[in-house]
């Protein structure tokens, strides 16, 4: 069993589960290091305030696929529910279904109709199913250039094999969504229209799944259509309440929009949703930052950014704003110092080019990113 198919599967258990608006789901990032199926319940419910801990296997041998579920309530130290489903085939890849039922029930939570679509009623071939968890895994991970052309490749393949499978569909926009928002594409508009295409697709295949309108968010805000993405955020959020990757957007967008006081509690509640995943931590704790330099709290700003780097050393986005603050408070050695650690980081930067890459038209957001790109020309970034 490769570690891309099985941690594809837990993934798509969290997703299913967290659709739900009465299930808070701490995502699999953050319980990594508690093991597999020998978690230790206390220690997990005490780190990550949980409240359950699903634990389990997965055994793959050919088109058949065993998966064992064991969920325990983490404060009791007691087992509620263990089960194991055997799928012969393709016909019977439905585990979404089996196991969120079931834990949803064990939980007393009320279930309402799921909507990630599922593999038997796309009629997916395993070969399908394996590349788009193979490319979601790697669009995931990317840290090159290189990793998004695998996952590209990975979900071509998949829609080979079925071109109307909407998660393969959304995944091959993404990588071309990811590698505009990463600044390594040479063909930004080609990139973005194709992506916008590959989500139309998906919307009339699905127009419920909540990941394609977050897909679409983001197509509208690199487009400057900054009020349409945040509706389209909230139209994700109203299908999967827990989304967490468009919880942290909206309250981007809310910060674009030049309303900054916003963006914290969709952030936090982010944040409690993933914890310890070192990259996702890093990026919420650089929007905090954000919204604490619009409302005029440099210190608070300055500490968010600060949890930011220490989350994740190689993000160079939160020394870009350590060194804007201490620039503007007059520590001008230091400003010089983090400056350079943003330039290591993110090289070939200017004032003008990060001014360009702002789709905002918001007055109130301009009038404090107006102090932060003084404070950028204050500690030395070339104009």
């Amino acid at each position: 069993m490769s570690p891309a198919f099985a941690e594809a599967v837990v993934e798509d258990l969290t997703v299913a589960v967290a659709q739900h608006s009465e299930t808070l789901v701490i995502s699999t990032g953050s319980t990594a290091g508690f093991g597999d199926a020998k978690v230790d319940a206390s220690r997990a419910q005490k780190a990550l305030g949980a409240t359950h801990v699903l634990t389990g296997s997965v055994l793959r041998d050919g088109e058949s696929v065993l998966i064992r579920a064991h969920l325990r309530n983490a404060m009791e130290s007691t087992f509620l529910w263990s089960e194991r489903f055997e799928y012969t085939g393709v016909a019977h890849w439905d585990w979404q279904r089996d196991i969120t039922q079931r834990v949803a029930n064990a939980l007393d939570t009320r279930l309402r109709d799921a909507h990630v679509p599922h593999a038997a009623d796309a009629g997916y071939a395993m070969g399908a199913i394996e590349a788009t968890q193979k490319g979601d895994f790697m669009l995931r991970h990317a840290k090159v250039r290189e990793d998004m052309h695998r996952a590209r490749r990975l979900f071509a393949t998949a829609l080979l094999a079925d071109p109307d499978s909407v998660v393969a569909l959304d995944g091959l926009a993404f990588t071309h969504i990811a590698e505009v928002s990463h600044r390594w594409s040479t063909k930004r508009d080609s990139h973005i229209e194709t992506a916008s295409k590959l989500l139309d697709r998906s919307l009339v295949l699905a127009p419920n799944y909540a990941m394609t309108h977050y897909g679409r968010s983001q197509i509208l805000y690199v487009r400057g259509r900054i009020d349409e993405a945040a509706q389209a955020c909230e139209q994700a959020l109203a299908l999967w309440p827990n989304h967490i990757y468009a919880l942290q957007r909206l309250g981007f967008y809310r910060l674009q929009q030049g309303r900054p006081t916003e963006l914290v509690e969709r952030v936090r509640l982010a944040l409690r949703l993933n914890p310890l995943d070192s990259q996702w931590a890093s990026q919420g704790h650089v929007f905090l930052g954000m919204a604490q330099f619009h409302l005029r709290r440099d210190e608070e700003a300055y500490a968010e950014m600060r949890k930011a780097a220490a989350a994740n050393p190689s993000n160079g986005f939160p020394w870009q704003w350590i060194a804007v603050i201490d620039a503007l408070h007059g520590r001008d050695e230091s400003a010089r110092s983090n400056l350079a650690s943003f330039q290591k980081l993110i090289p070939n930067q200017t004032v003008s080019g990060l001014r360009a890459t702002e789709s905002s038209r918001s007055p109130e957001f301009w009038a404090e990113r107006e102090r932060f790109y003084e404070g950028l020309s204050k500690a030395g970034l070339a104009l």
